[in-house]
């Protein structure tokens, strides 16, 4: 369980495509995904954010601003319960993580 929480970390979603990145979102508590992108970088914020509504995007943003300073253990386990979730939703064949098996196209 260690070696696989190493091997798939939430910055890897921005190799996924944005319908699987859709699935997810779709699929992800939202105050998880706004805890988790408190510690996310810019590219990938930026990647999730294209993949839903603009109005969804300016709510979890407005959202992260409302939330103020958070615990970076608290962003880290928000971040892992997304990654639980994209690993059951790619384990059920309902979405393609990139570095999990679906890098190649047919």
């Amino acid at each position: 369980q260690a070696i696989q929480d190493n091997m798939f970390v939430f910055e890897n979603l921005l190799m996924a495509d944005d319908k699987s990145l859709q699935t997810l979102l779709r699929s992800t508590d939202t105050e998880d995904l706004v805890l988790s992108l408190k510690g996310a970088d810019d590219t990938l914020k930026e990647k999730l954010f294209s993949c839903m509504s603009t109005r969804a995007a300016a709510n979890i943003q407005d959202e992260m601003e409302a939330l103020g300073p958070v615990r970076l253990t608290e962003v880290q386990e928000a971040q892992k319960r997304i990654i639980n979730v994209a690993r059951r939703l790619s384990d059920e064949g309902s979405i393609v993580l990139a570095g999990r098996g679906g890098d190649d196209y047919v």
